[in-house]
């Protein structure tokens, strides 16, 4: 029987016996939730090629161990096709000891949230697959939120702050230690220009009073980088930003995603060109994660 890539057999084609590396995987997912094949490549299977990572994902999720999810796409007014599968944890996971930590029952994926889990996952695995970085700059961590959320509710915060999406934390040859905090804003934001620009006066208000630091460990916040689906909305956010009367040095915009002449939508976030000139300052400047100067 030809197997399928939706359907799931009543039967693994193997057994399997897990190895270092499917924990990996395991642990990877319960940080970011959603990750493509090619995610996974970089974070669990570095030096292995797409295809057989691909091979042991299909094991492990007809092991159960792995969920696998797509999303219709529309080109140029065609029948909806399927693109590259997300991968999330399954059912067969929850009980599995990963670090010390027992998983619980896995979480669907959310419809409304699956597009953004997988941007900041581009961005984040993007500059893990870079390394080593160029310029003497080495990476000291790439966070998603879910850990970041941790910390939160592990500290002594009794009101809600700011979660950014992400945080690329680098260290340079000058001898700093710098985060850039990512913030996909896909949608319109709920409340428009005025609670985007309430955003931005938070962050800086937090940043001003060593707030990250305290909370997440995050000695120096460089930059927070707020990326969407199009320069020409980036641009509009730059603009927004340039009324601040402070902290204006404090953001950096870009975009995540290009269309192609198919009408298909593609990652910019990749490891050739995370670390180039590709963020523009509130004053217009092109710069890149490699240039430590604080803000």
């Amino acid at each position: 029987m030809t197997s399928s890539r939706f359907v799931r057999p009543d039967e693994p084609a193997t057994p399997i016996i897990l190895q270092p590396r499917d924990f990996g995987v395991l642990r990877a997912l319960t940080e970011y939730r959603l990750l493509y094949a090619r995610h996974l490549q970089t974070l669990a299977f570095p030096g292995t090629s797409l295809r057989r990572v691909q091979a042991r994902l299909r094991q492990l999720w007809e092991h159960r161990l792995l969920n696998r999810y797509f999303r219709p796409v529309l080109f140029n007014g065609a029948k909806p096709v399927t693109v590259e599968p997300a991968y999330g944890l399954g059912p067969a996971s929850s009980g599995l000891d990963v670090d010390g930590h027992v998983l619980g029952s896995p979480k669907e994926p959310s419809p409304m949230t699956f597009d953004h889990e997988l941007a900041v996952a581009d961005g984040l695995t993007a500059v893990v697959a870079a390394c080593p970085l160029p310029g003497g700059a080495a990476l000291v961590a790439a966070t998603p939120a879910t850990p970041l959320y941790r910390r939160l509710h592990a500290g002594s915060a009794s009101t809600p702050y700011l979660v950014p999406d992400g945080a690329i934390t680098l260290s340079y040859p000058t001898g700093d230690t710098l985060t850039f905090y990512v913030e996909i804003v896909r949608a319109d934001v709920k409340g428009g220009n005025d609670r985007l620009l309430r955003k931005m006066r938070e962050y800086a208000s937090l940043n001003r009073d060593g707030r990250f630091r305290v909370l997440y460990g995050h000695e120096q916040l460089r930059a927070i980088l707020f990326l969407t689906t199009s320069d020409a909305r980036a641009e509009h956010f730059r603009q927004l930003a340039s009324t601040l009367a402070h902290s204006r040095r404090l953001f950096w915009f870009g975009s995540y995603q290009t269309t192609e002449p198919s009408g298909r939508e593609v990652t910019t976030l990749t490891p050739e060109t995370i670390c180039t000139p590709r963020w523009r300052t509130v004053d217009g400047t092109l710069v890149s994660l490699l240039e430590p100067s604080r803000p």
